[in-house]
């Protein structure tokens, strides 16, 4: 079974869990596109998830899926807690709760929390969009909900002054937002109820069960 997809020139390569002793024929870099570029770096990023895509969607065509498990892992729901019994979860594929295997979920601690609700919604929006976009990277319909997000920004009247908060705190709380799914960080966004924003959220949701 491969274990890491990696982006080299112009290949998508698979590192074995054991080595491989075949010899690989050189190929010459592409021309045009320096190496460390933003194409090659969007690129080498959306190989890097495919080992992931691809074992969700495995759950996805199984019994082990649920209503909840669709988008999982950066748009589905909160994982089901049933999951953790000896039975599984009684509703089967009928749980609006996610019943795929998800990483140590992040938590705010009070701390934390409060730092958000004491920021204006310009300084929360400014915070989680470039966090929001770099899990929207593949999604075209999460990037048409952040543009959405965008333009609400954009019609907020200019803070009269800012919260001094210590520069360390906001880069602890970044680094906890990175690990957050899209889903998770779009429910601490207040714009999420606004109409349109409301409405391209629930056609993210839809896009996954056509």
């Amino acid at each position: 079974m491969p274990e890491i997809c990696y982006y080299a020139s112009t290949f998508i390569s698979v590192k074995e869990k054991e080595p491989m002793h075949a010899t690989r024929s050189q190929s010459c870099p592409p021309g045009g596109e320096a190496y460390g570029s933003d194409r090659h770096m969007s690129e080498k990023d959306y190989v890097s998830t495919l080992p992931g895509r691809a074992f969700a969607l495995s759950f996805l065509t199984s019994s082990a899926a649920s209503k909840g498990s669709f988008g999982h892992p950066e748009f589905c729901r909160r994982p089901c807690l049933f999951m953790k019994l000896p039975g599984g979860c009684p509703k089967g594929a009928e749980c609006d709760y996610c019943h795929l295997p998800h990483v140590q979920s992040v938590k705010l601690d009070k701390r934390q929390r409060e730092i958000l609700h004491a920021m204006s919604e310009r300084e929360l929006l400014n915070l989680m969009l470039p966090e929001l976009w770099a899990h929207a990277k593949s999604n075209v319909s999460a990037q048409e909900v952040l543009v959405l997000v965008e333009q609400h920004l954009a019609s907020l009247p200019a803070t009269k002054g800012t919260n001094r908060i210590p520069s360390w705190k906001l880069n602890q709380l970044r680094c906890l937002l990175r690990r957050m799914s899209f889903r998770r960080l779009m429910l601490l966004c207040p714009c999420r109820k606004e109409k349109k924003i409301q409405a391209a959220l629930e056609a993210l949701k839809m896009g996954f069960t056509e």
